[in-house]
């Protein structure tokens, strides 16, 4: 038996078995320089050469894989239950239809997430970005702050007030292209949701209960933010 990242697929065995791919779903299946191929199709590839079976694993599986499904070329087999006493999380997706969202929390999540602490339990809320908003909008004239290198959104970053894309920085002074008329006021609002406004509209919630926002770490406030993270674990244990 053996186990090994995407590049163990091209190693000769004989008499190979079987193969199994674990979260199939994964994004780093993909080999984006040099040589791109995607080890999740190859190994399909090699299992289908070699006359073998193959198993793509997935809590989650990627719609390429849930098509096959549909077009009866793979097989599904389902779990319905948590190997030994585990189990599974109670999920709950909320229709936003109709609510009033702020800062990416709408009204039955702040509730429940009030009624967990309350329970002197604790909270995750995970969002896959950084900064305070992922844009800078213009209602007056509804330009986007764009990076002249890549013309991606600028990321603001509340706390030292600036922009940041790639490796490029501005102050957040900068003035969008029609405000250069000065008899015409333009006002800048953040646009969408990051970590730190998810922040602050929590702790509008439970003012009482410490918050730990974890982003990337530079290097000078590592030390205080394993401090603050084994505080955290610290308290889930009861110690």
């Amino acid at each position: 038996m053996s186990f090994g990242t995407r590049s163990a697929l091209f190693t000769p065995f004989k008499n190979l078995g079987v193969i199994v791919i674990d979260e199939e779903h994964d994004s780093s299946y993909k080999q984006q320089e040099g040589w791109r191929y995607h080890a999740r199709d190859l190994a399909v590839y090699r299992a289908h050469s070699e006359q073998i079976p193959i198993i793509l694993g997935s809590a989650t599986p990627a719609l390429e894989t849930l098509c096959n499904v549909q077009q009866k070329k793979y097989r599904l087999l389902r779990l319905t239950r948590r190997a030994g006493n585990a189990r599974p999380a109670i999920q709950h997706v909320l229709d936003l239809k109709g609510q009033k969202v702020q800062a990416g929390l709408a009204p039955a999540l702040i509730t429940r997430m009030r009624q967990h602490l309350q329970a002197d339990n604790q909270v995750i809320l995970f969002l896959n970005r950084r900064g305070f908003a992922p844009a800078l909008l213009c209602h007056d004239c509804g330009w986007i702050a764009e990076c002249p290198r890549c013309d991606h959104y600028y990321t603001l970053h509340q706390a030292q007030q600036h922009f940041a894309r790639a490796v490029t920085t501005v102050t957040a002074n900068a003035r969008c292209r029609a405000s250069a008329l000065p008899a015409v006021p333009h006002t800048w609002y953040p646009w969408g949701w990051a970590p730190n406004s998810l922040n602050r509209r929590s702790r509008r919630c439970s003012p009482a209960c410490p918050f730990l926002v974890s982003t990337a770490i530079p290097p000078a406030a590592k030390g205080r933010w394993n401090s603050n993270w084994r505080k955290c674990i610290a308290a889930a244990r009861g110690s």
